[in-house]
């Protein structure tokens, strides 16, 4: 329901790295103290890198603390490696072929003009994709 709560304990991040890589991760610790949620949060990091994923300035002390920005920088990256990083519509990138998707997906809407992904999604419009 709420990115920044659902992988503070890194249980989650753990449980959509393996579903979206189809991999195994160790094992998670199941405690609840702070220091259990790191630890998960490490793994599910040192997966990400593991697969030649470069986290710029995230560390998870940022997802563990709820940082809306670190942990959106982090789905994004997951998103472009994972989920996209294959698809590409004649010769343009993973990601070229995301924006034309999303701007196709939202020209209907007035006031809803998608040029990049730099931009905040804070619009709270509901869009029938």
């Amino acid at each position: 329901e709420n990115i920044e709560e659902d992988f503070r304990d890194g249980l989650k991040l753990m449980l959509l790295l393996e579903v979206i890589s189809g991999e195994r991760l160790p094992k998670p610790e199941r405690g609840k103290m702070r220091v259990h949620k790191i630890n998960n949060v490490n793994k599910a990091l040192d997966f990400i890198a593991s697969k030649g994923v470069k986290l710029v300035s995230i560390g998870a002390e940022e997802i563990v603390d709820g940082n809306a920005k670190m942990t959106l920088g982090m789905i994004w990256t997951i998103i472009l490696r994972f989920a996209i990083q294959d698809i590409s519509v004649e010769e343009t990138s993973a990601k070229e072929g995301l924006l034309l998707w999303c701007q196709r997906k939202t020209a209907p809407y007035k006031n809803v003009n998608v040029q990049n992904f730099h931009i905040r999604f804070e619009m709270h419009t509901r869009f029938d994709l």
